[in-house]
């Protein structure tokens, strides 16, 4: 009892991080270990994975290293400052190992980070404990820590920023401002969504402030400096590089011919029909429209979605126009484009003015339910569940246990701290919720990847429901 009052009343980082490094260590081989038994090809020097997405991130800067230049803007270079010096040292191959362990480091740096700022919000130690312990635990996260990727250090320099945001609260230093403007901003170079937080801790900073206008419009200012500059600098490249205004990223159709305007117009009509599931969702109405086998089985679509211009037999023709237009080739292929484009338009408003309860309310209704009751875990390597022995078959029904525990209660949770009465740190809060309603109401992205940078503010917000049932420990 007396070693773990010890750890209860010490959360020196000195005596926690490297707790969390060995779990995180325990967690990281087991599931590499399933890479090298399931996906032996996907890996860089048989421990960094990549994906179809990971040359997008890692060429352009790979070239760069090589005096080329950064010849894309297909993706912003989040990867550039660590990456290119790496190469420098150890050389391609080196360098994405390197990536892998350095994004490994932060990410336990951020668990141990995020539990402090935990620890700041409520005042519990088991709330710090529960955190960290969860935090480094769980697959869901830390599974990104394995991909030459966007998601492991995101997340990690979203909290760094999170965690520096409450040092100004507690300091009004605006050197934590700054460090908290710069951790968010490189969030955003990796993954865009990020830019969602700007306004919302705009609005936190001027309720911190809102007694003086001042130091709330200062306060602004240099939060987002590092934002205004690095972008700045971003544009400018492109501008001299490409000669064209490119702001965060050039049009995904100029990136990947995959997602041609006439793929982007029928995912974005399913999506407003409340269809927002990836393409590989087995029996998914998304993955007929647009991916599906020839003979595939039209799954079912509920009578609530046709309109004057739209029922079963147009869905079906539109189908066929699609599997057409994939198949065609210049000239041929623009005609079918053309045809395709006008369909979906007229499908699309028909649904926008006739069922506008659907569009507006039920349909985000959907994503929401898409996204935060999950029933299931992806991204985890593992052969199918009935080729799994009885070990691999523990570890995956744990983890899916554990995520959906943690979503579906933290998201509750949350909404509840938010609206809870006399909470003085409710102001936190809008910002994974306001991750979420955008995810969801607006932008209708239900993949489960989306809710990487939300997931750790779940799992405090289900630690903090957990040490409402644990006394507190005596101070020494």
């Amino acid at each position: 009892m007396s070693i773990l009052k010890t750890w209860l009343n010490d959360f020196s980082w000195k005596r926690w991080l490297p707790l969390i490094v060995v779990v995180k260590l325990v967690v990281f081989l087991y599931f590499a270990f399933q890479l090298k038994a399931t996906s032996p090809d996907i890996l860089v020097g048989g421990w960094a994975a990549t994906t179809g997405d990971t040359p997008g991130y890692y060429d352009p800067a790979q070239h760069l290293a090589e005096g080329k230049g950064y010849d894309s803007a297909c993706r912003m270079p989040g990867v550039i400052p660590m990456y290119v010096p790496l190469t420098m040292i150890f050389g391609e191959e080196g360098a994405k190992l390197s990536m892998i362990a350095l994004q490994f480091l932060l990410s336990a740096i951020s668990i141990y980070l995020l539990g402090k700022w935990a620890y700041f919000i409520f005042k519990k130690k088991w709330v710090f404990v529960i955190t960290v312990l969860l935090f480094a635990l769980s697959s869901f996260t830390s599974i990104w820590d394995h991909y030459l990727m966007s998601d492991s250090y995101s997340t990690s320099f979203f909290i760094f920023s999170i965690y520096f945001l409450q040092r100004y609260q507690i300091g009004h230093k605006n050197k934590s401002l700054l460090w908290a403007g710069l951790f968010l901003a490189w969030a955003v170079f990796f993954r865009q969504i990020f830019i969602v937080a700007f306004p919302i801790v705009f609005i936190i900073l001027v309720i911190w402030n809102w007694k003086k206008w001042s130091l709330a419009l200062a306060s602004l200012i240099v939060f987002v400096f590092p934002m205004v500059l690095l972008l700045g600098l971003w544009i400018g490249y492109n501008k001299k590089q490409f000669n064209r205004e490119v702001v965060f990223t050039t049009p995904i159709e100029e990136c990947f011919s995959t997602y041609s305007k006439e793929y982007q117009m029928m995912t974005k009509f399913l999506i407003d029909m409340g269809y927002g599931e990836p393409f590989w969702t087995d029996g998914s109405v998304v993955q007929w429209m647009i991916r599906s086998k020839e003979n595939q089985k039209m799954p079912n679509i509920p009578d609530r979605h046709f309109t004057s211009q739209c029922n079963t037999d147009s869905l079906v023709l539109l189908r066929e126009n699609f599997r057409v237009y994939l198949k065609s080739e210049a000239p041929v292929k623009d005609s079918v484009a053309a045809v395709l484009r006008e369909r979906i338009t007229r499908y699309s408003n028909a649904y926008h003015s006739e069922k506008k309860f659907n569009y507006y309310v039920l349909n985000r209704l959907r994503h929401a339910q898409q996204l935060l009751v999950p029933l299931r875990i992806d991204n985890l390597p593992a052969p199918a569940f009935h080729e799994m022995n009885v070990f691999e078959k523990i570890i995956k029904i744990f983890y899916l246990v554990l995520f959906t525990v943690v979503v579906i209660g933290g998201m509750l949770v949350m909404v509840g701290l938010f609206f809870a009465k006399n909470n003085a740190e409710r102001w936190w809060w809008m910002l994974p919720l306001g991750l979420v309603f955008a995810l969801t109401m607006i932008l209708g992205f239900v993949e489960q990847r989306y809710l990487v940078p939300v997931y750790p503010f779940m799992i405090v917000a289900v630690a903090f429901a957990i040490s409402k049932f644990i006394k507190e420990p005596e101070a020494k």
